[in-house]
């Protein structure tokens, strides 16, 4: 879950200064992921999902390796 913060914390993200606006709850030590708006940006930038492939495509694909086969085993 990502929360909106009232306190001041430091952005955790390497070199940068900021103030920490959201944070993150993860397992571990520090339980939290502090960051800033301009790094929650570009994590969130990064992070678009990428269209999935075609099943056409993989069925196409393992038709064409099956008939290849079938082609190697016939010479």
């Amino acid at each position: 879950m990502i929360t909106k913060l009232t306190t001041n914390v430091r952005c955790d993200i390497r070199d940068c200064r900021n103030i920490a606006t959201h944070a993150i709850n993860i397992k571990g030590r520090a339980q939290r992921l502090y960051l800033c708006e301009h790094c929650l940006e570009q994590i969130a930038l990064s992070a678009k999902p990428t269209p999935p492939r075609s099943p056409k495509n993989t069925i196409k694909r393992k038709q064409d390796e099956t008939e290849a086969q079938r082609n190697t085993a016939k010479e």
